[in-house]
């Protein structure tokens, strides 16, 4: 399952301390391994036999890593499998090219 925050809706965060209770609200689907982001920073998570990756941001990441932040995928012998990728960009030019209010 890939998601921007949640099946169930495209705002909600997930954090190390989100309760299993409010996990199992947010992805009430099958699926066991699942692809989210919207929190901007990396977040591994293991609950109920699932595995729950928040993969960081490519514009805004946050927790002190300037890079792009992103995972790759496979899928191999009927398993997901996922890589950190950390890929350094312009911040400069980026931040340069959002509007101040954007930023505020």
């Amino acid at each position: 399952l890939v998601a921007h925050a949640s099946p169930r809706s495209v705002f909600g965060s997930v954090h190390e301390t989100t309760p299993e209770e409010t996990l199992a609200e947010m992805f009430g689907t099958p699926e066991t391994f699942i692809v989210r982001g919207h929190n901007h920073s990396w977040l591994e998570r293991r609950w109920g036999g699932r595995t729950l990756v928040t993969a960081a941001s490519c514009g805004l990441p946050l927790r002190g890593r300037l890079e792009a932040q992103y995972a790759l995928l496979t899928f191999a012998k009927g398993c997901w499998s996922y890589e950190k990728q950390f890929v350094p960009y312009d911040l400069q030019a980026a931040v340069a090219s959002m509007d101040a209010h954007y930023l505020a």
